[in-house]
């Protein structure tokens, strides 16, 4: 496990994140990376969150790309879905709170 991934577990931990949670999280962030072949902690800026949702909505067809590892149950308008998605990459990476 890489010490930025161990981080952002630690610090949703601490937030009381749910086991759940954590791992949706980590797995949003790790999907996110993969996609753009670099460290979250390089690339986390709202240019590459907005191409990773067209990327999620364009190529793989996800009508609710927020809801992709199943962490939402109503469906959003796109542009509040664009948002939820966008704050969520970026607290995730950064280990900031929010939605739990």
């Amino acid at each position: 496990m890489t010490e930025l991934r161990q981080r952002m577990q630690e610090e949703l931990r601490l937030r009381n994140y749910s086991s759940q949670a954590v791992r949706a999280y980590t797995a949003t962030v790790a999907d996110f990376a993969r996609y753009f072949h670099k460290s979250p902690d390089q690339l986390l800026g709202p240019e590459q969150v907005r191409r990773y949702q067209l990327f999620l909505l364009n190529e793989k067809n996800l009508a609710d790309p927020a809801g992709a590892h199943g962490d939402l149950e109503v469906p959003l308008h796109a542009d509040a879905q664009a948002n939820l998605v966008r704050q969520r990459l970026l607290r995730a990476a950064r280990g900031c709170d929010g939605n739990k």
